[in-house]
């Protein structure tokens, strides 16, 4: 495996992101009873990510866009490698929404990119 962290469908890279916020999504019902105490019926605990990727490519950007929207931003294997393994073996179901997408000029290994693009994506384990 390369030095790619996450991943999305198994095999469409999601290339050095500067930017990973984690954190739990709690399903539960939550009251006090008649005597005052909290209760807690947890459903479950699902996981959700934010990252921003800098620095993509016309083909990188594509890649990620079309495959999205050839599932119609429905659910799809996503891999991170906090979750351990390989992607091909142990992806989560997610849902993946685009919370950010800005078009930007940088240097890359082949030269000057004058349409490369920078997004955030907001993942939720299904």
């Amino acid at each position: 495996m390369s030095d790619v962290l996450a991943y999305l469908n198994k095999n469409i890279a999601l290339p050095g992101f500067e930017d990973q916020e984690g954190g739990r999504e709690i399903l539960a019902d939550v009251d006090r009873t008649a005597g005052g105490k909290l209760r807690q019926d947890l459903v479950v605990a699902k996981r959700t990510w934010e990252l921003t990727l800098p620095y993509l490519t016309p083909a990188q950007y594509q890649a990620i866009m079309s495959h999205l929207d050839s599932i119609g931003w429905g659910p799809t294997p996503f891999w991170i490698d906090e979750l351990g393994g390989e992607p091909a073996t142990h992806s989560v179901s997610a849902l993946v929404r685009l919370t950010s997408d800005k078009r930007v000029q940088f240097a890359g290994p082949a030269g000057w990119i004058n349409n490369g693009h920078t997004i955030g994506l907001s993942i939720r384990e299904q």
